[in-house]
């Protein structure tokens, strides 16, 4: 479609096959759409991910330059509050943390200190998609 007028606005099949993404730990091909690489700049990312094992994500605390928001969701999409995880989310300086037990989305603003991100008890398949406003995915600090 890229050859059309308005082509280049679309993005077919942005997969990322298993064991290729950010995680090499998720099973499941990743639905992965970057706004440096796929629109020129866009400054919006999206990531779609099958969770289905427990495992740390994320290890060490940081910190962005843009805001983020990470959405929990239960793995059937007929009916996304049925969750069946476990996931420890650390927010702050101070590693306040918060487990994620029921369909959930959390805004990590602008500079907000954040992680780990540990997928403690998957009884259940569970989709967490990270959408953040910016190119690329970038750490501005790390802790």
């Amino acid at each position: 479609m890229a050859d059309t007028k308005y082509g280049r606005y679309i993005l077919k099949e942005p997969i990322v096959p298993p064991g290729m993404g950010h995680h090499p730990e998720i099973k499941a091909p990743v639905f992965q759409c970057v706004g440096n690489s796929e629109f020129g700049g866009a400054p919006f990312s999206i990531n779609f991910d099958y969770i289905t094992e427990p495992f740390t994500m994320i290890s060490k605390a940081h910190a962005h330059d843009y805001d983020q928001f990470l959405f929990f969701l239960g793995g059937n999409m007929a009916n996304v509050v049925d969750f069946g995880a476990e996931v420890d989310l650390y927010l702050g300086e101070e590693q306040e943390l918060h487990t994620i037990t029921a369909t959930s989305v959390v805004h990590v603003p602008k500079g907000l200190i954040h992680g780990p991100l540990v997928y403690r008890k998957v009884d259940k398949a569970i989709i967490f998609v990270d959408a953040f406003l910016a190119a690329d995915y970038m750490k501005s600090k790390v802790i």
